[in-house]
């Protein structure tokens, strides 16, 4: 993990929503619009258990989690995801498209 912060939803069908986002660190996409391209290394990002990352969201009183990176998609999600969901998040995931779910 690399951020983690409270924001309003700028973009879809949540937009306007308050959301945590949760920006993890890694990309072998490289899009040229990235505006996070310090998330594509992750030689300077300490890891973090999922307990760590569950004990930080747990501090805000938003339940909505952005899962974004770099590409999140390159993690294996379903342990987080489910750690979270079963602890009242409900989880978006925001991808460049180039990894098939």
């Amino acid at each position: 993990m690399i951020d983690l912060y409270e924001t309003i939803q700028g973009e879809g069908i949540h937009q306007g929503k308050a959301m945590l986002f949760l920006r993890l660190a890694l990309c072998d996409v490289g899009c040229p619009w990235c505006d996070t391209k310090e998330s594509w290394e992750a030689e300077n990002v300490p890891l973090m258990s999922i307990e760590e990352i569950l004990k930080l969201c747990l501090k805000s009183a938003i339940r909505s989690i952005v899962i974004t990176g770099g590409e999140p998609l390159m993690h294996q999600l379903n342990p987080l995801t489910k750690v979270l969901r079963n602890n009242g998040f409900s989880t978006h995931l925001e991808t460049s498209g180039a990894y098939p779910l």
